[in-house]
């Protein structure tokens, strides 16, 4: 090979070396996700429910378009009219159970629930909280509430002072958690890990919700988020701003009243209640316990 042939290749490795990095290193740039912007806080009212997301008027009249994802925390707190139970509902409530297994007094304070991650259905002491075993009667469940094939170990003693034994379950004061049976005639039994528990509610039992169903919301509600504001969308509304929710927690202004939606499952944190009546209609449609 001649000199001068020799000389021109080493001139063209030597330059191409350079500029192969620098494509390498573009090409590693593109690759990299652009990072999120933090999540603000919003605050204002609900105007609707589009389909994956909630329409919201801020507290500066401003309009905002918010998807929640399925990773967003919910929380949808209120009330609701027994008429709005169904069967399948998981709920909780206090009571106190005889030397028969049987709840002894008429239910006063009952509220449905969503299920957080380490909570579980079953009878629990009195002062307990979710997540909270304290020796009461479990079985481990997941977040959606259905039972695992382990259930907790049973202790020695479970309920409150002067509890006698029976049945498999000691008399005395309990929490409970459990899915809901609703048979005609406004008769309820709750499903646990234990067995079944016949109740009857009070004529002026109080009813709450403290779950992850968001799409319950309707116009007017109080609505706090944690929400990502999202570039505007092209050819849409101006005045709309668009956002990704981390966190959201909905006041309802109303109880929640009427039957549940055709085709609802057994699980109420996964699927979707019934809306109650909004005060404005022709919008449209898009946890833990704690």
């Amino acid at each position: 090979m001649s000199p001068r042939i020799l000389l021109a290749a080493l001139l063209l490795i030597g330059l191409s070396a350079p500029l192969q990095a620098q494509n390498t290193r573009r090409a590693q740039q593109g690759r990299q996700p652009a990072m999120a912007q933090p999540p603000m806080d919003i605050d204002g009212a609900v105007e609707g429910i589009s389909r994956g997301g909630i329409l919201v008027l801020d507290k500066n009249n401003q309009s905002w378009q918010v998807a929640v994802p399925v990773t967003a925390k919910i929380q949808v707190t209120g009330g609701a009219t027994t008429d709005y139970l169904q069967k399948g509902m998981i709920v909780e409530f206090k009571a106190e159970i005889d030397d028969q297994r049987a709840i002894k007094d008429k239910v006063e304070e009952l509220k449905i629930v969503t299920l957080a991650s380490g909570a579980k259905m079953g009878l629990f002491p009195p002062d307990s909280k979710a997540g909270e075993d304290q020796g009461g009667f479990a079985a481990s469940a997941d977040a959606t509430g259905t039972a695992t094939k382990k259930p907790a170990k049973r202790p020695a003693a479970t309920a409150g002072k002067g509890a006698a034994k029976t049945g498999g379950i000691a008399a005395g004061s309990y929490r409970i958690v459990g899915r809901l049976i609703v048979r005609p005639g406004g008769q309820y039994t709750v499903t646990t890990p234990r067995g079944k528990l016949q109740l009857e509610l009070s004529d002026k039992v109080a009813i709450g919700v403290n779950f992850a169903d968001y799409t319950v919301a309707a116009k007017g509600d109080k609505i706090s988020a944690k929400v990502v504001k999202m570039p505007p969308r092209s050819g849409s509304p101006q005045a709309v701003t668009y956002g990704v929710a981390t966190e959201v927690k909905i006041e309802l202004a109303e109880p929640l009243a009427g039957a549940k939606k055709k085709g609802m499952a057994a699980k109420s944190e996964a699927k979707h209640p019934a809306k109650h009546p909004k005060k404005d209609e022709g919008l449209p449609e898009p946890a833990a316990e704690k």
